[in-house]
C-alpha cells in the first residue's frame, strides 16, 4: 500500500481500504466536500487497522476517552524495536486520530461516512508505551467551524502524558453526483455504527466479555 503523506485526506482513506487506492492529485485550492472528498476512490471495504480497543468515556460534543493496549502479538512490534518493543509514535498519533474521529461521528449522529485528518501540529512525545501497558487517549473538542473541528488530544500511560497534539479533522461524505456514492456512504456508516457498538457500552449497560 502506498501512503502519500503530502495529502492527509488521501492517507486517511487508504488506511480504510483493502486495496491500494489510486487518487489523482488535487488541484490547488480544491478543498471541502467536492474537492478533497470528491477525488477519493469509491471503495467501502474496510481494512482492519483499528487502534482503539475500547471507549471508556464519551461526552458527545465535548470529550472522549479511549484505550489502546498493545500486545506482543502485534506484527509491528517485531521490528520496533528488536529486544525493546514499543508502540511506534506514528501509531500513537493514529490512535489519537481514531479516538477523535469517533467523538465527531457520535457528535454528528453518524451523519458522515468519512472523518479525515487534515492537520496534526504541536506533536510532542515524552514517553513509550510497551506491550502490557495501556495508552489512554483523551480528546477534547476546542472549536467547530463548518465541517472542520479542532481538538486537543493527549495520550497517557499510567496517568503520565506520553504524547500530545492538536488535530484538525474534516467530516464529509462522498459526493452524490458520482454513481454509487450514496450506497457507499450508507454502507460505510452502517459498518461504523456496528464497530462503535463493539467499542462502547453506554453507562448502565453491562459489557459482554468473551
Amino acid at each position: 500500500m502506498l501512503v502519500e503523506l503530502d495529502c492527509p485526506a488521501r492517507y486517511t482513506y487508504q488506511l480504510y481500504t483493502s486495496q491500494p487506492a489510486h487518487v489523482s492529485p488535487l488541484p490547488p485550492g480544491q478543498g471541502g466536500q467536492h474537492g478533497r472528498l470528491g477525488s477519493l476512490p469509491a471503495r467501502s471495504d474496510f481494512m482492519r487497522f483499528a487502534l482503539i480497543d475500547r471507549i471508556s468515556k464519551l461526552d458527545p460534543g465535548k470529550q472522549i476517552v479511549a484505550l489502546k493496549s498493545p500486545t506482543l502479538s502485534e506484527e509491528y512490534l517485531q521490528d520496533h524495536f528488536p529486544m525493546f518493543p514499543v508502540m511506534p509514535g506514528v501509531l500513537m498519533l493514529e490512535a489519537m486520530y481514531q479516538a477523535s474521529a469517533w467523538l465527531l461521528r457520535v457528535t454528528d449522529d453518524f451523519a458522515y461516512s468519512m472523518v479525515l485528518l487534515k492537520e496534526a501540529k504541536n506533536i510532542k512525545y515524552s514517553g513509550f508505551v510497551k506491550p502490557g501497558e495501556t495508552l489512554e487517549i483523551e480528546a477534547t473538542i476546542q472549536k467547530r467551524e463548518g465541517n472542520e473541528s479542532w481538538l486537543n488530544v493527549e495520550g497517557r500511560r499510567a496517568g503520565e502524558v506520553v504524547v500530545r497534539a492538536k488535530l484538525i479533522l474534516e467530516c464529509g461524505n462522498l459526493p452524490d453526483d458520482q454513481s454509487g456514492n450514496a450506497s457507499i456512504n450508507h454502507n460505510v456508516i452502517r459498518k461504523l455504527k456496528d464497530e462503535f457498538g463493539i467499542l462502547y457500552a453506554p453507562p448502565g449497560v453491562k459489557e459482554v466479555v468473551g
